[in-house]
């Protein structure tokens, strides 16, 4: 059985033959089959030492393409989702293949596996868990689109149906963590009851008429509550949902939501970033959507890796021990360059409290606070370094994001935190590697050492990019230092 420290070796040899497999599932009039498919002829053959489960003794067709390419890559600020490539796969048609057009391919599994053509199939590893995303046909071939688990993610939350009242047919909100000046839907006009969840609530705190305090009834294990008088205006409300109220426990409220529960890092999340967030859902909003908006507001982003698993991260200083170590030997010649640069920031400016209703109609009783309070989006906090502007003259003052983060503190936290890795000047490198690198990932921890560009005696640099070649032996990185 090759072990990891072989596979290690066999990956970073330039001369070594290598055999990618596909296996594609479809649907045949309803019916779940399986593709075989490799870049080179390859029969599957268990190995001696394994007597685990098939596919044995299947022949792969040899009509794969051999340039194949997935990038991956977190996006511009460094936060939320990583784009994804189509990773679209090439297979060369003399007709055989005609039949495709009449399977379902689209959104059934698919998998690739990387190996020796001598090796049996236990010993190929796992590169990609996916799905596919349809077929498209081309000159003498057929093109299979790839996605990776984020399509689990791209589609609108499911959200019950109000089934009377006066807004019967809509669809009810949902609410996660701990939400302000929330608009709530009118479900009994004669009763002013108004439900703002489709199911359990920890509490609504306080229900306001035009920004005033009225008083209501508590219907909190469905979600409601009803006024004690006809309303005059506008009704807002603050609201605390069921469960955890911080960033990782709203998160993976989604996730389940989704049926995604394959998860890695949310733990070591929840311990650095234990911040509570706040989420309504009044509107047609995808999963994915709502996970760039909830991670994003620690700092955090997220991506399906290689197997398929839900994974998160945090972007921080690189510091600690690497996951991965890049020497002279293993970049192509003149293989690292510069591909991105950062201005430092002398300040980060965060939002949080957001406003889910922004009120302009408000009671004139109210204060001048409690107006300015509801009549805006979100409250500020900032973090600035007077030093940042000395040190280095023309730095930019950073632009105002907003988040869901719900406290004062917390964002102050999170702003210091970040004001910490970006008020000096940073840069994103592109390496040109062989394939040792193949087996890194989004967020790993990088030592590169090369005679160039500060790296001379060795540099602490964070994966932020990917794009693997896995049948030419090749990969590219992009790395944060």
């Amino acid at each position: 059985m090759v072990t990891d420290a072989e596979y290690q070796a066999w990956l970073q040899d330039p001369n070594a033959a290598r055999v990618v497999l596909l296996e594609a599932e479809y649907l045949d009039g309803g019916v779940q089959k399986t593709f075989y498919a490799a870049n080179a002829p390859y029969v599957s053959e268990p190995s001696p030492a394994i007597p685990a489960a098939g596919p044995y003794n299947t022949p792969y067709d040899d009509v794969l393409a051999s340039d194949i390419a997935f990038s991956r890559r977190l996006s511009g600020a460094l936060t939320g989702r990583s784009s994804v490539s189509r990773g679209d796969l090439t297979l060369y048609n003399d007709g055989s293949l005609d039949a495709w057009l009449g399977f379902w391919f689209d959104g059934q599994p698919a998998r690739l596996y990387l190996g020796s053509p001598v090796w049996s199939r236990d010993e190929f590893r796992l590169i990609f868990k996916g799905a596919s995303s349809g077929v498209r046909t081309a000159r003498n071939s057929m093109v299979l689109g790839l996605r990776d688990g984020s399509i689990a993610l791209d589609r609108e939350f499911d959200r019950s149906v109000i089934g009377s009242g006066p807004n019967a047919q809509t669809r009810s909100p949902l609410s996660f963590g701990r939400i302000f000046n929330a608009s709530p839907v009118l479900v009994d006009t004669a009763n002013h009851i108004y439900q703002v969840h489709d199911g359990a609530l920890t509490d609504v705190l306080e229900v306001r008429d035009r920004g005033v305090v009225v008083p209501v009834d508590k219907d909190l294990p469905n979600g409601r509550f009803s006024l004690q008088a006809a309303p005059a205006g506008e009704i807002t409300c603050d609201i605390v949902a069921a469960g955890s109220l911080t960033a990782v426990g709203v998160a993976e409220d989604i996730l389940t939501r989704a049926g995604v529960f394959d998860r890695a890092g949310l733990t070591e999340l929840e311990v650095a970033a234990p911040f509570e967030v706040g989420l309504y859902v009044d509107k047609d909003l995808k999963f994915l959507v709502a996970m760039d908006q909830v991670l994003g507001a620690v700092g955090a982003y997220w991506f399906f890796d290689r197997f398929g698993v839900f994974t998160v991260g945090r972007m921080a200083e690189p510091v600690g021990l690497p996951d991965l170590h890049l020497v002279d030997d293993d970049i192509d010649l003149r293989g690292l360059s510069v591909k991105r640069e950062f201005k430092p920031l002398s300040s980060v400016v965060l939002g949080y409290r957001k406003n889910h209703k922004v009120q302009t109609s408000l009671a004139g009783s109210l204060t001048e606070s409690d107006i300015d309070l509801y009549a805006r989006a979100h409250t500020v906090a900032e973090s600035e370094s007077a030093s940042v502007g000395v040190q280095y003259p023309g730095a930019d003052s950073g632009a105002e994001l907003v988040t869901l983060l719900a406290n004062e503190s917390d964002c102050s936290a999170e702003a210091g935190r970040r004001l910490g890795f970006v008020s000096v000047p940073r840069r994103v490198f592109e390496i040109k590697a062989r394939a040792a690198a193949f087996a890194s990932e989004l967020g790993d921890l990088g030592l590169v050492e090369y005679p160039g560009f500060g790296f001379e005696s060795g540099g602490l640099a964070r994966v932020v990019g990917i794009t693997d070649y896995p049948a030419k032996g090749r990969c590219i990185l992009e790395v944060w230092h």
